[in-house]
Protein backbone atom coordinates (compact mmCIF):
# COMPACT_ATOMS: atom_id res chain seq x y z
CA UNK A 1 0.00 0.00 0.00
CA UNK A 2 1.22 3.32 -0.91
CA UNK A 3 4.27 1.77 -2.83
CA UNK A 4 2.83 4.03 -6.11
CA UNK A 5 2.27 7.50 -4.24
CA UNK A 6 5.66 6.45 -2.72
CA UNK A 7 7.30 6.17 -6.23
CA UNK A 8 5.68 9.34 -7.62
CA UNK A 9 6.74 11.38 -4.93
CA UNK A 10 10.30 9.98 -4.60
CA UNK A 11 10.46 10.95 -8.72
CA UNK A 12 8.64 14.25 -8.61
CA UNK A 13 11.71 14.79 -5.69
CA UNK A 14 14.18 13.60 -8.23
CA UNK A 15 13.00 15.85 -11.02
CA UNK A 16 12.73 18.92 -8.70
CA UNK A 17 16.73 18.27 -7.60
CA UNK A 18 17.55 17.77 -10.94
CA UNK A 19 16.16 21.26 -12.42
CA UNK A 20 17.70 22.85 -8.95
CA UNK A 21 21.07 21.03 -10.39
CA UNK A 22 21.06 22.47 -13.27
CA UNK A 23 20.08 25.84 -12.63
CA UNK A 24 23.04 25.92 -10.00
CA UNK A 25 25.18 24.54 -12.67
CA UNK A 26 24.48 27.06 -15.55
CA UNK A 27 24.61 29.76 -12.89
CA UNK A 28 28.27 28.53 -12.09
CA UNK A 29 29.40 27.90 -15.32
CA UNK A 30 27.80 31.78 -16.00
CA UNK A 31 30.45 33.32 -13.17
CA UNK A 32 33.21 31.31 -14.16
CA UNK A 33 33.13 32.23 -18.10
CA UNK A 34 32.70 36.15 -16.11
CA UNK A 35 35.45 35.12 -14.15
CA UNK A 36 37.68 34.25 -16.95
CA UNK A 37 36.92 37.13 -19.00
CA UNK A 38 37.94 39.17 -15.68
CA UNK A 39 40.70 37.75 -15.86
CA UNK A 40 41.50 38.06 -19.23
CA UNK A 41 40.96 41.59 -18.86
CA UNK A 42 43.54 41.75 -16.06
CA UNK A 43 46.23 40.21 -17.81
CA UNK A 44 45.69 42.36 -21.05
CA UNK A 45 45.80 45.05 -19.10
CA UNK A 46 49.18 43.83 -17.49
CA UNK A 47 50.60 43.17 -20.41
CA UNK A 48 49.70 46.56 -22.63
CA UNK A 49 51.16 48.17 -19.44
CA UNK A 50 54.72 46.28 -19.34
CA UNK A 51 54.97 47.51 -23.32
CA UNK A 52 53.95 50.64 -23.02
CA UNK A 53 55.78 51.73 -19.38
CA UNK A 54 58.41 49.24 -18.38
CA UNK A 55 61.76 50.43 -17.38
CA UNK A 56 64.63 48.68 -15.82
CA UNK A 57 64.20 48.96 -12.70
CA UNK A 58 64.68 45.39 -10.79
CA UNK A 59 68.22 47.15 -9.55
CA UNK A 60 66.58 49.70 -7.45
CA UNK A 61 64.50 47.29 -5.10
CA UNK A 62 67.48 44.41 -4.87
CA UNK A 63 71.12 43.82 -4.82
CA UNK A 64 71.58 42.04 -7.71
CA UNK A 65 75.12 41.62 -7.14
CA UNK A 66 73.55 38.93 -4.74
CA UNK A 67 71.94 37.13 -7.22
CA UNK A 68 71.78 33.40 -6.76
CA UNK A 69 70.39 31.88 -9.72
CA UNK A 70 67.48 29.17 -8.55
CA UNK A 71 66.35 28.01 -11.68
CA UNK A 72 64.56 28.51 -14.68
CA UNK A 73 61.64 27.20 -16.60
CA UNK A 74 59.62 27.93 -20.10
CA UNK A 75 58.74 31.24 -19.19
CA UNK A 76 61.58 32.93 -17.33
CA UNK A 77 64.05 32.01 -14.65
CA UNK A 78 64.22 32.84 -10.83
CA UNK A 79 66.88 34.01 -8.42
CA UNK A 80 67.85 34.84 -4.88
CA UNK A 81 69.00 38.13 -3.67
CA UNK A 82 69.27 40.53 -0.96
CA UNK A 83 66.71 43.16 -1.24
CA UNK A 84 67.50 46.98 -0.69
CA UNK A 85 66.39 48.65 2.09
CA UNK A 86 65.22 52.00 1.27
CA UNK A 87 61.92 52.24 2.25
CA UNK A 88 60.59 54.94 -0.66
CA UNK A 89 59.19 52.89 -2.16
CA UNK A 90 57.32 50.95 0.28
CA UNK A 91 54.23 52.65 0.89
CA UNK A 92 52.99 50.85 3.70
CA UNK A 93 56.00 50.84 5.94
CA UNK A 94 55.86 46.78 5.23
CA UNK A 95 58.53 44.57 6.70
CA UNK A 96 61.30 44.13 3.70
CA UNK A 97 62.62 40.62 3.76
CA UNK A 98 66.38 40.66 3.75
CA UNK A 99 66.22 38.05 1.05
CA UNK A 100 63.49 37.50 -1.86
CA UNK A 101 62.90 35.20 -4.70
CA UNK A 102 62.89 37.52 -8.03
CA UNK A 103 60.98 36.16 -10.78
CA UNK A 104 61.72 36.91 -14.20
CA UNK A 105 59.86 37.05 -17.29
CA UNK A 106 59.26 38.39 -20.60
CA UNK A 107 56.24 40.85 -21.07
CA UNK A 108 54.88 38.72 -23.85
CA UNK A 109 54.19 36.23 -20.74
CA UNK A 110 51.79 38.40 -19.53
CA UNK A 111 49.00 36.26 -19.45
CA UNK A 112 50.49 32.85 -17.41
CA UNK A 113 52.45 35.48 -15.03
CA UNK A 114 48.99 37.34 -13.77
CA UNK A 115 46.90 34.18 -13.61
CA UNK A 116 49.56 32.37 -11.56
CA UNK A 117 49.55 35.53 -9.43
CA UNK A 118 46.09 35.45 -9.28
CA UNK A 119 45.81 32.03 -7.93
CA UNK A 120 49.14 32.68 -5.72
CA UNK A 121 47.67 35.57 -4.26
CA UNK A 122 44.14 33.69 -3.51
CA UNK A 123 45.90 30.82 -1.70
CA UNK A 124 47.92 32.92 0.26
CA UNK A 125 45.26 34.69 2.19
Amino acid sequence: PGGDADAEALAAELAELRKKLEQKDFAMKKFQSEMEKTLDGYAKFARDVLRSSAAPMLGEFVDLSTKQYLGGGHFGYAFACHSKKEKEWNDEDEEIPEEVVVKVQRERHADPVVREWFHGARFGQ
